[in-house]
């Protein structure tokens, strides 16, 4: 009997519908995948659009970024990464 509900919440927690990460969710995505190496803001827009980021969100996080110095051009990121 426990196993029969233990294996129907796994179950129901597969099939549940993920709602969209908030703007403070999607703001630590974008400093994670950042701390983990230079991303351009294309690519950086690209990767939180894809973990299903809202789009509203992820433009403003960007422009927080972009504000605060933390966010690269296609170049740089490409020249730095020659450079090492």
């Amino acid at each position: 009997m426990y196993l029969q509900t233990v294996q129907s919440i796994m179950k129901s927690e597969k099939t549940a519908v993920k709602q969209p990460p908030t703007p403070g969710e999607t703001m630590m995505l974008a400093l994670k995948l950042l701390g983990l190496r230079n991303h351009s803001i294309a690519e950086l827009e690209r990767k939180l659009l894809s973990k299903n980021c809202p789009e509203n969100g992820t433009a403003e996080v960007l422009e927080k970024l972009k504000e605060r110095g933390c966010l690269t051009t296609v170049h740089s990121v490409k020249s730095s990464s020659e450079d090492g």
